[in-house]
């Protein structure tokens, strides 16, 4: 009884040894089950700086501690879903730019389905200072760098850019020349300064005609010009100056709050006016077209620059090469149906389409788009475990050691050569993949070119392949050949069992038996 009792013992103690095993087995095997960790590499930043990451969807906003530059910044706590990402970056104490700030990339949006993996990339920006002279303090002037204006009404216009070079035009005022009235500035790895000087011109001073002709208002309607900061009124189809050469930057109001012009706002240039078409008669001639309607913009969010996209509004299509963020429709009150399309390698993920009431003022929508990206990973089977496997990916070589590599694409082909090792055959060896708007696992498989034949000597003939030691030792390295170990051994202890217990149940018959023949 003491031995059947001991083993009963030991068989309990496999038992409980087999469902640990099993247990670590199964908490790592589910290790990766949401809330999930994304982890950034920084590109860009100097020692000494530090910068941070957030995540951000309906929920909320997950943001990374502050991270020393080149480490690696973690944010904890994702679930499956879409988050738009953002960063920031503090340069360090004692850099040699002051007034350096930097750049962090556009918000992107990202989709978290697992455990991710990104970068983030800063670009240094330099200090672009207008330097004023001249005004009377107080003044408003302004200059445009590129196509977007900037004013102030101090003495300086500080802009923050990064290297290159753009070009510039100081905005005239009206009884001041300006130099310079214009040129390019390159910023190359340090602050740039310019300054600018405003002259008073003679009241003597030549001034030359410039007119703002109309078309588009019911006759008699008053209309407004507002020129480097004075306005003018007219009520009849042509609004009339008299401006000393400068260039002069100009606004056109919208009238009766229906009625709005096709260009808004611009700039001019006025130079004598011996050089003008034949056709102005001696005057620069400025064309303003008022329509009626009220305006709609969409605007659009989280869109890179130069990606072309446009909107269908009631069957009529504006669109944008991507120059703008903004495409805008002039319509009448009434409610209308529209649709916003995008570029490949793009969705839109919100006001995608729908249906607006214009109601008397104007209507702003603002679409959010994301660059979509797809997931193709490849897998690994059959190498020894910890072999550094080879994927040739268009043209360039990956390398892991742990049987996967996951690529992010957008739509399109990826052609991949898998890595010859000896003693092996892969399959498939090469091979194209067509992204087509979802994610892709490809599994390549390695398989042991060691062969046993049937017969003797050098025979040719049919036979059976053997599986290689290697080969068995892979697949219980996998998470597979795992369970089928812990399978095997609750199986085997469940056996064990069992024939212990007939065992023990027998001899108590036997026993008994011999005990009643016995007293008889």
């Amino acid at each position: 009884m003491q031995k059947i009792g001991n083993k009963r013992k030991l068989v309990l103690t496999l038992a409980i040894v087999a469902l640990m095993f099993g247990s670590v087995f199964l908490t790592s095997a589910y290790a990766a089950a949401p809330p999930y960790t994304a982890t950034f590499t920084e590109t860009g930043l100097p020692t000494g700086a530090s910068y941070t990451v957030s995540l951000t969807n309906a929920t909320g906003t997950k943001t990374s501690s502050s991270t020393a530059a080149g480490s690696q910044a973690t944010v904890s706590g994702l679930y499956n879903g879409t988050y738009v990402l953002s960063s920031a970056a503090t340069p360090g104490a004692g850099h040699k730019y002051s007034g350096l700030i930097w750049n962090t990339p556009s918000s992107t949006v990202v989709g978290i389905s697992g455990a991710y993996v990104g970068t983030v990339s800063f670009s240094e920006e330099f200090l672009l200072n207008f330097t004023e002279s001249g005004l009377a303090s107080g003044t408003s002037w302004s200059v445009l760098v590129g196509s977007t204006e900037y004013s102030s009404s101090g003495s300086y216009l500080a802009l923050n850019e990064l290297n290159g070079t753009y070009p510039y035009s100081v905005l005239g005022i009206q009884g001041y020349s300006v130099t310079p009235s214009s040129g390019t500035i390159t910023v190359n790895g340090g602050n740039v300064s310019i300054p600018v000087t405003f002259t008073q011109v003679s009241t003597n001073a030549p001034k030359y005609p410039v007119k703002f002709v109309e078309t588009g208002l019911p006759s008699g309607m008053q209309w407004y010009v507002t020129v480097s900061g004075q306005t003018s009124a007219s009520t009849s189809n042509t609004n009339s100056l008299s401006l000393p050469n400068g260039t002069y930057s100009y606004s056109i109001s919208p009238i009766g709050g229906h009625y709005y012009a096709s260009t808004l706002s611009g700039t001019f240039t006025v130079d004598g006016n011996t050089n003008l078409p034949k056709w102005m008669n001696g005057a620069l001639q400025i064309n303003v077209t008022y329509n009626y309607g009220y305006t709609v913009t969409f605007k659009a969010q989280l869109l890179s620059l130069y990606v072309p996209w446009s909107v269908t509004l009631d069957g009529t299509t504006n669109s944008t090469t991507g120059s703008s963020s903004t495409i805008t429709f002039l319509i009448k009150n009434g409610t209308y149906n529209y649709t916003v399309n995008i570029a490949p390698d793009w969705k839109i993920i919100s006001h995608a389409n729908g249906t607006l009431t214009m109601d008397g003022a104007p209507v702003t929508i603002y679409v959010s788009f994301s660059e979509q990206y797809f997931r193709v990973t490849f897998i690994e089977m059959g190498l020894p475990a910890g072999t550094p496997w080879l994927l040739t990916v268009n043209g360039a070589p990956y390398t892991t050691t742990n049987g996967t590599l996951i690529f992010r694409e957008h739509n399109g082909t990826l052609d991949y050569i898998a890595g010859t090792y000896p003693g092996y055959t892969a399959k498939p060896s090469s091979g194209a993949v067509i992204i087509g708007y979802s994610d892709i696992v490809i599994t390549i498989v390695y398989s042991p070119t060691t062969t046993v034949k049937s017969g003797t000597g050098n025979s040719t003939g049919g036979g059976f392949s053997l599986p290689s030691m290697s080969s068995i030792t892979s697949f219980f390295h996998t998470a597979t050949g795992m369970l089928t170990i812990v399978i095997l051994v609750i199986v085997l202890i469940g056996l064990v069992v069992v024939a212990e217990t007939r065992g023990h149940e027998n001899k108590g018959e036997s026993k008994g038996n011999h005990s009643k023949h016995k007293k008889i």
